[in-house]
Order: structure tokens, then C-alpha cells, then sequence
């Protein structure tokens, strides 16, 4: 009788460290941030990566992630080194949707919409 309860134990839990285990391998495969893929400057449209230099200047590309928001697709990039260090959204038809300083610069100011366009 003993033996059956921990074979019924073992059969409940099975399902549970099972779906654990896929939880933590999904979220380390789709980025540093919830629902964000890291990319390459080879990884973005065209467009996309015409803007990125041209917002750059030269600087070095820090990081690019891909997102997703309200259904359309987003590309957060950041650039620059010391206190030039800035970060951008891109719309992924290479329109810049905001920009701010880097967070490492006690960035507390909300991102601001900028009208430049390609």
C-alpha cells in the first residue's frame, strides 16, 4: 500500500517538473528580456540597418534586440561608449520611434518620440 502511494506520487508529479523544465529552456532561448530576441547588424532589414548607421555615426553597436509590440515588430539598439551611450527603438520600416540616453547614465526620463524618418 505504501509503495503505491509513492508510485501515484511520483506519476503526479512528473507533469509538473516536466513543464518546469520546458519553462526554463523556452525563456533562456528567447532573449535577455521577456519576448525579445537578440540580433546582428546582418540579422536586419535593410532599411533597419540603414538607419542604425546612420544613427550611429561610427560608434560602436552595443546591442540590438528584436521585440514585439502591439503586433508590430520593433528593433531596441544600442550604441555609443561612456557617457554617449544611447538607445533606440526602430520601427521595422527604419523610422526611429524614440531614443534616450542609456539606462547607465541614471536614465529615469521616459523614452521621447522622435520624427526622423529614413
Amino acid at each position: 500500500m505504501q509503495l503505491t502511494k509513492w508510485i501515484m506520487a511520483a506519476v503526479l508529479a512528473a507533469p509538473i517538473v516536466s513543464a518546469t523544465a520546458y519553462a526554463d529552456d523556452t525563456d533562456t532561448t528567447s532573449g535577455s528580456a521577456q519576448g525579445q530576441k537578440d540580433l546582428k547588424m546582418s540579422d536586419l532589414p535593410s532599411a533597419v540597418r540603414s538607419t542604425v548607421q546612420r544613427e550611429a555615426k561610427g560608434k560602436q553597436v552595443e546591442s540590438i534586440k528584436q521585440d514585439t509590440q502591439n503586433g508590430k515588430t520593433i528593433y531596441d539598439v544600442q550604441f555609443g561608449t561612456g557617457d554617449k551611450e544611447q538607445k533606440l527603438q526602430i520601427s521595422s520600416g527604419g523610422n526611429v520611434l524614440s531614443r534616450q540616453p542609456s539606462s547607465d547614465q541614471g536614465s529615469n526620463q521616459d523614452m521621447t518620440p522622435s520624427s526622423s524618418t529614413p
